[in-house]
């Protein structure tokens, strides 16, 4: 076909779960000569242009407006098809040659929506199902007989429930695919060098560290332990939003300070002072928290502190204990609220059941756990506030 020539549509049903191997799949089509003209977003269509093969990269923006500033233009990129908030831009330069990237945010945090969405709807599934199972064990244990009822309307029954299993397997497979690939996202955004970005097996080191997050030196121990990393010759990539697993590259062993912080703004301030933000969970995000880093010398310099003043520093202690104590406190008020009806259960039978010697230990310890860690955050600000009044 001659150049210019119309070669047909692709339809890629869930191609915005997949963004970055759509990005290969485009660049693939451009090296086989065939360069994208238009996109569905409704339809799922992308519509192709026969042309002479070249080497392509393109990006897959969103956003409700959209602009390609002039250093992006001086770099090359061009808008190759827009469609509602989605937009696919494209460069014929070399990775070497340019200078300025897309950016991720609006994606990420689009991301983080539905994955909040599906989270939420896991998260109704799994209180459904343990109050169905504690009916159901309430039943067992008692005097009543449980009754299969037949029903004329069993088909639809049984249609509404294989509809929920298919809801809960796509929900599934939707949230493990966006957790990937907004780990993805964030990775490509946080390395600037390029070399970073190669999934070399022998410079590649991935760990595990459990915490509990609800202790107030949580963060504090999380970042001595990054900090030993990086003497160690490990500079973190990325960390889930848990801040359990952690993914390092070998570098050379370099002294950092590292500071984790729950909700704070990165200002100019902190940009000037060399803090980089390495690693955020999202602004839609529940879990919010951020993780900053910044390298010195030893020998010439102190180190470095995120806050330079003592208000701003005491300040972010009391929001994470805060955050301890109120969420320490919601669940110590849910376990009270269970504790009455088990109770009058037990008394009315004049029995206590296997459920009841399950139940009870369990929701004791939760509320001691909870309670020590209600003390604790409180001890830890007041030790926090005496040592910053000294200084």
């Amino acid at each position: 076909m001659k150049e210019g020539n119309r070669a047909g549509s692709v339809t890629k049903w869930l191609w915005s779960f997949h963004v970055q191997q759509t990005e290969r799949w485009l660049e693939d089509m451009s090296n086989k000569g065939y360069r994208l003209r238009a996109f569905d977003r409704r339809r799922r269509r992308f519509y192709f242009d026969e042309q002479p093969s070249e080497r392509a990269t393109y990006r897959v923006v969103y956003g409700n407006q959209f602009a390609l500033a002039t250093s992006m233009r001086e770099n090359g990129w061009r808008t190759a098809a827009e469609s509602g908030k989605w937009h696919i831009v494209r460069s014929t330069k070399p990775r070497e040659e340019r200078l300025t990237e897309v950016v991720r945010d609006p994606l990420i945090t689009r991301n983080e929506r539905i994955l909040n969405i599906w989270a939420f709807y896991f998260t109704m599934v799994f209180i459904l199902t343990l109050m169905q199972i504690s009916l159901f064990l309430i039943g067992l244990s008692g005097d009543s007989t449980i009754q299969v009822i037949t029903s004329p309307m069993w088909s639809v029954t049984f249609l509404f429930f294989f509809a929920q299993v298919a809801l809960f397997l796509f929900g599934l497979y939707s949230f493990f695919i966006l957790r990937r690939e907004n780990r993805e996202l964030k990775l490509f955004d946080q390395e600037s060098d390029p070399s970073m970005l190669v999934e070399d097996p022998s410079l590649t080191v991935k760990k595990w560290r459990f915490q509990f997050w609800l202790h107030p030196k949580a963060g504090e121990k999380m970042c001595i332990w990054l900090e030993e990393q990086e003497r160690a010759g490990l500079k973190l990539r990325w960390v889930d939003r848990q801040g359990m697993r952690f993914v390092f590259k070998r570098s050379e062993p370099k002294e950092a300070s590292y500071y984790m912080d729950k909700g704070s703004n990165y200002g100019a301030a902190h940009h000037e002072m060399g803090w980089e933000l390495i690693y955020f969970t999202g602004n839609s995000s529940p879990y919010l928290w951020k993780l900053y880093r910044t390298y010195y010398n030893p020998t010439t310099e102190e180190k470095p502190i995120f806050y330079s003043d003592k208000a701003s520093e005491l300040y972010a202690v009391k929001r994470k204990v805060r955050y301890q104590i109120m969420i320490s406190a919601m669940i110590i008020g849910i376990q009270l609220i269970n504790i009455p009806p088990q109770v009058s259960r037990a008394i009315r039978d004049g029995e206590i059941t296997g459920y009841h010697l399950f139940f009870f230990p369990l929701v004791g310890f939760a509320i001691l756990l909870c309670s020590w860690f209600i003390i604790s955050g409180l001890f830890y600000y007041f030790s926090q506030k005496r040592a910053l009044g000294g200084r």
